[in-house]
C-alpha cells in the first residue's frame, strides 16, 4: 500500500518537526514543508499531496485564501492546526477545512483526524463524480426527449413509437441513443 503523502505548512520550527515526526510514525511521507501560505499553494500544485497539514495563521494566508484556493482546486484534504481554542468553533464551520488538530499535538488525535480527512475528502470526490454522471445522464435525457418531440411532431409518431424508432436506430447503427437524437435533432430541426 501506498504511503500518504503529506505536506506540512507550519511556521514554528518545533510545531512543524513534532508534525513530521508523528505522521512519520503513523506511516505517512513527508513530502513537503514550508512556513508561508503562498509557498504552500505552491507546492500543493507542483507535489499533488494526499492531505495537507496547516497551520491557521500561517504568514501569507491573510483571510484564508489559500485553504479556499487549496479546496477549490481539490488538491487535498486540509487539516488545521489550531493554538487559539477560541477560534476553533469559527474554523470548524468552514467548508475547506477537513480537520483541526488543536495543541498540544498528540499522535492518535493527529492520526484519527488525518484519516477521517482523508475519508470525507474521498467521498466528496466520489459524490462530485457521481453529481457529474448524473448531470450527463440528465443532458441526454433532454435530448432524447427533444428528439422524440420533433419525431412526434414532424413524422406524426406516438411518444412510444417515436422512442422505439431512437432505439431502433440505435441499435441498428451500433450507436449510442444520445447520438441518434443529436442527429435526429439536426437533420429533422431546420
Amino acid at each position: 500500500m501506498d504511503k500518504n503523502r503529506v505536506i506540512i505548512a507550519h511556521s514554528h520550527k518545533t510545531f512543524s518537526q513534532q508534525l513530521k515526526k508523528i505522521c512519520q510514525q503513523v506511516g505517512y511521507l513527508v513530502i513537503g514543508e514550508t512556513k508561508e501560505g503562498r509557498d504552500t499553494l505552491q507546492l500543493a500544485f507542483q507535489q499533488e499531496p494526499d492531505i495537507i497539514i496547516m497551520e491557521d495563521n500561517l504568514p501569507g494566508n491573510e483571510g484564508r485564501n489559500i485553504a479556499g484556493l487549496i479546496d477549490e482546486h481539490r488538491l487535498a484534504p486540509l487539516v488545521l492546526v489550531v493554538e487559539n481554542q477560541k477560534e476553533l468553533l469559527t474554523l470548524i464551520h468552514l467548508p475547506e477545512v477537513y480537520g483541526i488538530v488543536t495543541l498540544p499535538l498528540q499522535e492518535i488525535v493527529v492520526l484519527t483526524v488525518l484519516e477521517t480527512a482523508l475519508a470525507a475528502f474521498q467521498r466528496i470526490k466520489e459524490l462530485e463524480n457521481e453529481v457529474r454522471e448524473l448531470r450527463k445522464t440528465i443532458e441526454a435525457r433532454k435530448i432524447i426527449e427533444r428528439a422524440k418531440g420533433i419525431l412526434m411532431e414532424k413524422r406524426g409518431l406516438n411518444e412510444r413509437t417515436a422512442y422505439k424508432y431512437l432505439q431502433k436506430m440505435s441499435m441498428d447503427h451500433c450507436i449510442p441513443l444520445e447520438i441518434v437524437a443529436k442527429n435526429i435533432i439536426l437533420k429533422l430541426q431546420s
